[in-house]
Protein backbone atom coordinates (compact mmCIF):
# COMPACT_ATOMS: atom_id res chain seq x y z
CA UNK A 1 0.00 0.00 0.00
CA UNK A 2 1.06 3.25 -0.51
CA UNK A 3 0.60 6.45 1.80
CA UNK A 4 -2.19 7.59 -0.43
CA UNK A 5 -3.90 4.37 0.42
CA UNK A 6 -3.05 4.33 3.78
CA UNK A 7 -4.90 7.40 4.31
CA UNK A 8 -7.98 6.81 2.33
CA UNK A 9 -8.30 3.80 4.60
CA UNK A 10 -7.94 5.84 7.66
CA UNK A 11 -10.08 8.41 6.23
CA UNK A 12 -12.79 5.96 5.99
CA UNK A 13 -11.95 3.95 9.39
CA UNK A 14 -11.89 6.99 11.11
CA UNK A 15 -14.89 8.55 10.24
CA UNK A 16 -17.01 4.63 10.45
CA UNK A 17 -15.71 3.93 13.69
CA UNK A 18 -14.29 7.14 15.45
CA UNK A 19 -17.27 8.95 15.14
CA UNK A 20 -19.96 6.88 16.39
CA UNK A 21 -20.46 5.82 20.21
CA UNK A 22 -19.44 2.40 21.36
CA UNK A 23 -22.11 1.46 23.76
CA UNK A 24 -20.66 -1.58 25.08
CA UNK A 25 -17.86 -4.02 25.67
CA UNK A 26 -19.28 -6.06 23.40
CA UNK A 27 -19.75 -3.88 20.46
CA UNK A 28 -16.27 -2.34 21.28
CA UNK A 29 -15.06 -6.13 20.26
CA UNK A 30 -17.30 -6.27 17.75
CA UNK A 31 -15.74 -3.01 16.50
CA UNK A 32 -12.23 -4.30 16.63
CA UNK A 33 -12.71 -7.34 15.16
CA UNK A 34 -14.12 -5.21 12.14
CA UNK A 35 -11.02 -3.11 11.96
CA UNK A 36 -9.06 -6.34 12.42
CA UNK A 37 -10.31 -8.01 9.23
CA UNK A 38 -9.93 -4.37 7.15
CA UNK A 39 -6.57 -3.98 7.83
CA UNK A 40 -4.12 -6.46 5.54
CA UNK A 41 -1.39 -8.46 7.42
CA UNK A 42 1.31 -6.92 9.53
CA UNK A 43 -0.47 -3.08 9.42
CA UNK A 44 -0.86 -0.75 11.76
CA UNK A 45 -4.07 -0.17 14.26
CA UNK A 46 -3.58 2.87 16.47
CA UNK A 47 -6.23 4.09 19.34
CA UNK A 48 -6.30 6.57 21.17
CA UNK A 49 -9.57 5.89 23.66
CA UNK A 50 -10.92 7.42 26.47
CA UNK A 51 -10.54 4.81 29.57
CA UNK A 52 -13.66 6.18 31.57
CA UNK A 53 -12.78 3.59 34.48
CA UNK A 54 -9.29 5.12 35.09
CA UNK A 55 -10.88 8.62 35.73
CA UNK A 56 -11.68 10.57 38.25
CA UNK A 57 -14.71 8.72 39.84
CA UNK A 58 -16.63 12.11 39.75
CA UNK A 59 -16.70 11.68 35.77
CA UNK A 60 -18.68 8.19 36.32
CA UNK A 61 -21.25 10.30 38.20
CA UNK A 62 -21.42 13.43 35.57
CA UNK A 63 -21.73 11.24 32.81
CA UNK A 64 -25.65 9.73 33.61
CA UNK A 65 -26.78 13.64 34.38
CA UNK A 66 -25.13 14.72 30.98
CA UNK A 67 -26.80 11.97 29.22
CA UNK A 68 -30.10 12.17 30.89
CA UNK A 69 -30.39 16.40 29.66
CA UNK A 70 -28.31 15.47 25.99
CA UNK A 71 -24.74 16.66 27.03
CA UNK A 72 -23.13 13.44 26.64
CA UNK A 73 -23.43 10.59 24.81
CA UNK A 74 -23.43 6.38 25.72
CA UNK A 75 -19.71 5.94 26.72
CA UNK A 76 -18.98 2.44 27.96
CA UNK A 77 -16.94 2.06 31.27
CA UNK A 78 -13.16 0.01 31.09
CA UNK A 79 -9.77 0.77 31.87
CA UNK A 80 -6.41 0.94 30.27
CA UNK A 81 -5.88 -2.90 31.03
CA UNK A 82 -9.05 -4.02 29.49
CA UNK A 83 -8.78 -2.02 26.64
CA UNK A 84 -4.85 -3.33 25.71
CA UNK A 85 -6.73 -6.92 26.21
CA UNK A 86 -9.74 -6.32 23.97
CA UNK A 87 -7.18 -5.45 21.21
CA UNK A 88 -4.93 -8.30 21.74
CA UNK A 89 -8.11 -10.68 21.70
CA UNK A 90 -9.29 -9.01 18.25
CA UNK A 91 -5.85 -9.99 16.97
CA UNK A 92 -3.31 -7.42 17.22
CA UNK A 93 -0.14 -7.41 18.96
CA UNK A 94 0.89 -4.56 20.65
CA UNK A 95 3.80 -2.58 20.25
CA UNK A 96 3.66 0.15 22.03
CA UNK A 97 1.22 1.85 25.01
CA UNK A 98 2.12 5.74 25.84
CA UNK A 99 0.63 8.32 27.75
CA UNK A 100 0.85 11.90 25.52
CA UNK A 101 -1.55 14.00 27.98
CA UNK A 102 -0.90 18.10 27.37
CA UNK A 103 -1.83 18.54 30.72
CA UNK A 104 -1.50 16.02 33.52
CA UNK A 105 -3.33 12.19 32.89
CA UNK A 106 -5.62 12.52 30.82
CA UNK A 107 -6.47 8.33 30.57
CA UNK A 108 -6.69 8.52 26.94
CA UNK A 109 -3.48 5.94 26.12
CA UNK A 110 -2.12 5.80 22.38
CA UNK A 111 -1.89 1.77 21.84
CA UNK A 112 0.01 1.08 18.79
CA UNK A 113 -1.05 -2.63 17.45
CA UNK A 114 -0.03 -4.90 14.62
CA UNK A 115 -2.60 -7.14 12.46
CA UNK A 116 -1.03 -10.69 13.49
Amino acid sequence: MSIASDARFWDRSSRKYAIGAIADHAGYERTLRHIHALLAAGRLFISKTPCVGDMNPLIRLALPAMRAIGKAPYAGVFRAADLSKYISAAGFDILAIESHATKGNDNRPYIVAHKR
